[in-house]
């Protein structure tokens, strides 16, 4: 599949994770427009109020100063990159999203210490 026909939404809502369950243990990627996208899915058992504060250490385990975004969303910059930590505790699910103007590799890299240190 060509990356630049993929679409991904990260603020979509999350009415059916069947598609995202299937996806769970594989990441997705897109790089256009000069942005360069990665995202990531993990099955969690957690509350959604300990999915969001397991998402804020994770963001700060990672060397970042984690914010607040909304009630499911904690984010952070790094230079021109941006990593999200969304959490859907009814679905037991959390998402990772990388995005910015460095390389796919940084962006990646991002999200990837993000989501490794979701523990």
């Amino acid at each position: 599949m060509s990356r630049a026909k993929q679409t991904i939404n990260p603020y979509a809502e999350l009415n059916d994770t069947k598609g995202f369950r299937e996806l769970s243990d594989i990441e997705s990627s897109l790089v256009t427009g000069g942005v360069a996208w990665s995202t990531s899915w993990k099955d969690t058992s957690l509350t959604q109020n300990d999915c969001e504060n397991t998402a804020r250490l994770a963001i700060l385990r990672s060397g970042l100063n984690a914010q607040y975004a909304n009630p499911q969303t904690w984010y952070a910059y790094s230079g021109d990159n941006v990593v999200f930590a969304r959490c859907v505790g009814s679905k037991n699910l959390v998402y990772f999203t990388g995005a910015g103007s460095s390389s796919f590799s940084d962006v990646s890299t991002l999200r990837e210490n993000v989501s490794n240190n979701f523990f």
